[in-house]
């Protein structure tokens, strides 16, 4: 970072002055010594070189000039998130792939590479990823908020010089709640009862087939039907309706029925039982 220029003459001294446009530079008058200036910086992908002008006055007032060139030498640089902290949200209803809100952002002084990016902690279940290059979160694996409702995830951005050199960063992702609909454990579900049972005998107890994610309450409507209403919805169980129990015979045009039961909850979703067979 320095030169040293060594006019020198039996009789007189020198002063040295410099030009430099760029503004990075200063010379020691006494010497000719070429230094960077204090609080100067230089930045190799900006310009990979600059010239200067050294000119040298004797006592008489003589000069001489000598034009420098000054290579800059490239050293790696370490690449930074634009940010410490960072919070996204999701629903817990987002599809595998759907992005995690906006971009993760940073930066790499060295334009000349590519930092990658990676979660390095805080992802239960590997239920995020994100891109190494663009640094988008997405979902990997389906959200439950009931199971965990945010994720505090480790961040890291690694660029590829030599030494590589590193940022951390962290991101919040919040989870949030999405009306999930009653499930049925079984889609279909096959039944016996026995003819001429008696009125209100239980056929399923649909209170144990179904339940709700959040927790609230169902109800049960039976919404097709090839049984000439033999059959009754009575405190979350599929029963032998009142009066009807005569009607189950054998021995008679029909010994099995399909039923299509609904399970809903005040939210209005719903889902739906094939049964009995």
């Amino acid at each position: 970072r320095s030169t040293l220029f060594p006019y020198t003459t039996l009789f007189r001294s020198l002063t040295y002055t410099i030009s430099d446009t760029s503004g990075f530079f200063e010379v020691v008058s006494t010497t000719g010594q070429i230094k960077v200036k204090s609080g100067a910086t230089i930045n190799y992908e900006q310009a990979k070189s600059h010239q200067v002008t050294i000119v040298a006055t004797d006592d008489s007032g003589s000069t001489a000039s000598s034009l420098v060139v000054i290579s800059v030498q490239d050293v790696n640089e370490q690449p930074k998130f634009s940010s410490s902290t960072y919070s996204r949200s999701v629903s817990e209803a987002a599809a595998i792939n759907d992005a995690v809100g906006d971009v993760i952002t940073a930066s790499d002084p060295d334009v000349s590479q590519t930092p990658l990016f990676s979660i390095t902690s805080g992802n239960t279940g590997s239920v995020f990823v994100i891109d190494s290059v663009s640094g988008q979160i997405r979902v990997n694996k389906q959200l439950d908020f009931e199971t965990t409702s945010s994720y505090t995830l480790g961040l890291k951005i690694e660029d590829s010089g030599s030494p590589k050199l590193s940022d951390t960063a962290t991101v919040t992702v919040t989870i949030n709640d999405a009306n999930e609909a009653p499930v049925f454990q079984n889609s279909k579900v096959t039944k016996t009862v026995d003819e001429g049972a008696s009125d209100g005998t239980v056929v399923i107890a649909l209170g144990s087939e179904a339940t709700d994610p959040e927790g609230d309450s169902i109800t049960f409507s039976i919404l097709g039907r090839d049984d000439n209403d033999i059959f009754a919805i009575s405190s979350s169980s599929l029963v032998v309706g009142a009066g009807k129990g005569e009607l189950l015979d054998y021995e008679g045009p029909k010994s099995s029925y399909s039923l299509e039961i609904q399970a809903s909850r005040s939210e209005e979703h719903t889902s739906e039982l094939q049964s009995p067979r």
